[in-house]
């Protein structure tokens, strides 16, 4: 399955806690060198948050939301599964208000599916990709909640 995703960077996901907040940065050794990929008018996604339901992956866009450009109007986009057959053109129209001054991303779980897997490694080559996982018996508990 790694292979899939070829030449994709490390991301380096902190988790901070202060005064009862929990906070997460994104960062990476080139950062400062590296070009977001732009389609048409638009940026698209430098980094994704991917993992199977119930591994946090809702607390991790919110935590985002402060430090880094989301989705315009929804929380995830399913572009790479659900909607693909609308074109990157629909895609990137979501990423309408990134200025490129913060980072760009999408949390969403695009982690199983490999059409999936192929069209992000296609579309966003030089992607980071944050994994969300959960111990399986807590994953089982939130599920029978």
């Amino acid at each position: 399955m790694l292979e899939l995703w070829g030449n994709v960077s490390v991301v380096t996901f902190r988790l901070k806690r202060r005064a009862g907040r929990a906070r997460a940065s994104i960062s990476s050794a080139s950062e400062s060198s590296r070009t977001l990929p732009i389609h048409g008018r638009y940026r698209l996604p430098d980094f994704l948050g991917v993992g199977p339901a119930r591994t946090g992956t809702t607390w991790l866009h919110q935590v985002l939301e402060s430090g880094a450009d989301l989705p315009a109007n929804v929380k995830e986009t399913q572009f790479f599964t659900r909607y693909y057959h609308r074109g990157i053109d629909w895609y990137a129209h979501h990423f309408r208000r990134a200025c490129g001054e913060r980072p760009i991303g999408e949390v969403c779980p695009y982690f199983n599916p490999p059409a999936a897997r192929r069209r992000i490694k296609l579309h966003l080559p030089d992607c980071r990709i944050i994994c969300t996982l959960r111990d399986p018996v807590d994953r089982l508990y939130s599920h029978y909640k």
